[in-house]
């Protein structure tokens, strides 16, 4: 739905028609302001709990949601490499590092539905179980939720579990992503609160989606690793991750397609249209 009107914006910003009362600019900038404002709200639908941008060269990771789920690194974990947008930094996880995160007031741990989206981009991953993420679902009690790679999977997947009460730990695997190059992967969990869908996408694309199981998301206490299992289990990730964001509730199909484009922050929104305005316009005056 947010698309079909973003698309109808974009044929009104040419209709002479519309709002054919006011002048051409005054249309034009009303118009303009709308279209910032519905891109916004396409990627900000869900509640955005954490994001990492994995800009730093030093000191902690940084969340950028305005939640404080910041992180400490610990071992083998190279900063500043090339990331999946032109210009950007990405983190390169070895076999011996990982991100700890604390998560004040338990912003990503969840008892109902949930998403995450981020960018990878790592060698497939053979022999013992790597965890490339982890909310403390390991040890007693079920709950949390994790990505694996290799054991659980085939070597160029990864899979996302997540602890329902009365189930256990499905999965639903985003395939045929270690490769060696930037993939978009996002992963949705929706719970009805009697039964739970889990899909996931790549490159903005559905790629898996399970029946309706019949449990719901169960919590754990906060904490969050990325690069390593969470209770120093040894299990570590090695790739590239860029651009990684929690959100609560969940993402639409066409909100993930835009993550996976490489949609602008509002920032770079505005610049972005008003370059759109400015060629229309320019279109106008060869008229």
């Amino acid at each position: 739905m947010r698309l079909f009107l973003i698309y109808y914006i974009l044929w009104l910003l040419k209709e002479k028609r519309f709002f054919h009362i006011l002048g051409i600019a005054v249309r034009e900038i009303i118009l303009v302001f709308a279209l910032i404002a519905l891109l916004s709200l396409s990627v900000e639908a869900a509640t955005l709990k954490a994001h990492w941008e994995f800009e730093e060269t030093s000191g902690n990771v940084l969340d950028s949601s305005g939640n404080n789920v910041t992180g400490t690194l610990s071992g083998g974990v190279t900063r500043g490499v090339e990331g999946a947008f032109a210009g950007s930094n990405a983190y390169d996880f070895s076999s011996t590092g990982f991100a700890n995160f604390s998560d004040p007031g338990g912003q990503i741990q969840f008892t109902g539905s949930f998403s995450m989206a981020f960018w990878i981009n790592a060698p497939s991953q053979t022999g013992t179980l790597q965890s490339l993420f982890n909310q403390n679902h390991e040890g007693a009690g079920v709950g949390g939720y994790a990505s694996q790679a290799a054991n659980n999977v085939n070597a160029n997947d990864i899979n996302l579990i997540v602890g329902l009460t009365g189930v256990g730990y499905p999965q639903v695997i985003a395939n045929n992503v270690l490769d060696n190059d930037w993939h978009h992967i996002a992963f949705t969990i929706f719970d009805n609160g009697s039964t739970t869908v889990m899909s996931s996408y790549v490159d903005g694309v559905l790629d898996q989606q399970t029946g309706a199981i019949g449990g719901t998301v169960a919590t754990k206490s906060p904490g969050f690793t990325l690069g390593r299992g969470c209770c120093n289990d040894g299990r570590f990730f090695t790739g590239k991750v860029d651009d990684f964001r929690i959100f609560s509730g969940v993402l639409e199909d066409s909100e993930v397609a835009l993550l996976a484009g490489a949609v602008p922050e509002s920032s770079s929104l505005v610049l972005l249209v008003m370059a759109m305005f400015a060629g229309i316009c320019a279109g106008k005056r060869r008229l």
